[in-house]
C-alpha cells in the first residue's frame, strides 16, 4: 500500500529512514518491561528488526512496477485489488524474497542476542547460561548448533525464494 501511492510513501519514508539506523536490541530494556522475559518479547524483537528491512524491500518492489503493465491492466478493466494481485505483488516478489533472505540471519541473530541479554527462553539464554558456568564444550556445541540454524534459514529462504519465483528470468535455467 505505501509503495503504491506516492503520498503514503513520502509520509512513511521519514519513519523508516529514521528507524532503518537503530538496532532492535536498543529497544531490548522497553520490551522487558512490558513482556517481560518471554518468548513474546523475542518474538517482539525479531519483528522489529526484519520489519524494515522488509518494509523497504516491499516499497522499492512494488514503486518498482511497470506502470505500463498497471495502465494496461486498468485499460482492461480490472480494478484496484485485482491490479494488486496480478500485477503489482509478481512484478515486487524478487524484491521481497530478497527482503525475506535479509531477514532471516537477522531474525536468527535478533532472537540470539534476546535471550542472551533479556534472558527469555532459548538457544541465546543457553548460551549465557554454559558460559557463566565454565562449560566450554557446551558453549562450543551451542554455536554450532546456530551456525547449523543459520545455514537452515538461509537454504530455507533461498528455496522459498526460487519456489515462487521459478517464473522470474534470475531463476531460469540456460540452455545452451
Amino acid at each position: 500500500l505505501i509503495g503504491s501511492f506516492p503520498s503514503a510513501r513520502y509520509a512513511t519514508l521519514a519513519v523508516v529512514e529514521f528507524l532503518k539506523p537503530i538496532p532492535p536490541i536498543v529497544v531490548l530494556p522497553l520490551v522487558v518491561l512490558i513482556f517481560g522475559p518471554t518468548p513474546t518479547m523475542a518474538w517482539v524483537l525479531v519483528i522489529i528488526g526484519c520489519l524494515v528491512p522488509i518494509l523497504m524491500q516491499t516499497i522499492s518492489g512494488v514503486d518498482d512496477t511497470d506502470p505500463v503493465a498497471r495502465d494496461t491492466a486498468r485499460s482492461f478493466g480490472m480494478g484496484q485489488a485485482e491490479i494488486l494481485f496480478r500485477i503489482v505483488l509478481p512484478s515486487a516478489l524478487p524484491f521481497i524474497g530478497t527482503a525475506m533472505r535479509i531477514a532471516a540471519p537477522i531474525s536468527l541473530v535478533v532472537a540470539v542476542v534476546a535471550g542472551l541479554l533479556g534472558g527469555g527462553p532459548g538457544l541465546g539464554k543457553s548460551i549465557f547460561q554454559a558460559q557463566a558456568a565454565g562449560n566450554y564444550p557446551s558453549l562450543y556445541g551451542l554455536v554450532l548448533v546456530l551456525g547449523f540454524l543459520g545455514l537452515c534459514f538461509i537454504g530455507g529462504s533461498r528455496a522459498i525464494e526460487r519456489r515462487l519465483l521459478h517464473w522470474h528470468e534470475s531463476y531460469r535455467e540456460v540452455s545452451v
